[in-house]
């Protein structure tokens, strides 16, 4: 069985918040105007990971907040986030990274307000940010090969049943 892969998890006051972010007394990130939360991690190794932001938004206007993903500042992709503050959800992607120090940000990237609209609620989106995790290497890592390419032979056209076992399990045997 491999082995698992190891979380990395960053909140609260261990997250970087940037422009319009600020700390919760109980660890959420609220980004009210553009800016980000971001973190740190070291990664053990080159391979695949698992990047997830836990987040939730409050809508205004015609658009969904925008959680806008980027590792090392380069854009990795950009979310609409439809969780409301009452449930988050988990906004992810699988990256191949470096090994190393990486930089995990999740910036809000169309901030909203309009303060005449007949809800309350509706009045100014915003973001929120609970965590940023970091999952892998979740490939094999090198020196782990897939298993060979099997070609299945059957018995037909003259072929015995032992010839087809032969050549069927032939290259397996070099």
């Amino acid at each position: 069985e491999p082995p698992r892969a190891e979380k990395r998890t960053r909140r609260g006051r261990q997250l970087k918040a940037e422009g319009g972010a600020r700390v919760a007394p109980f660890g959420i990130h609220s980004i009210t105007s553009e800016g980000s939360v971001s973190g740190d991690f070291e990664l053990p190794r080159d391979g695949e990971y698992v990047v997830r932001v836990r987040a939730a938004g409050q809508r205004a206007g015609d658009e969904l907040p925008k959680l806008q993903l980027r590792i090392d500042d380069k854009v990795i992709q950009v979310f609409d986030v439809a969780a409301k503050p009452d449930k988050p959800a988990d906004y992810e992607v699988r990256q191949a990274l470096s090994g190393g120090f990486r930089r995990v940000a999740a910036h809000f990237i169309n901030d909203f307000q309009d303060p005449t609209a007949e809800r309350r609620d509706e009045r100014d989106r915003n973001l929120f940010v609970g965590s940023i995790e970091v999952e892998g290497p979740v490939d094999p890592g090198p020196g782990v090969t897939k298993p060979a390419r099997l070609d299945v032979i059957l018995p037909s056209d003259g072929r015995s049943p032992r010839e087809a076992a032969a050549q069927t399990l032939g290259p397996l045997a070099r």
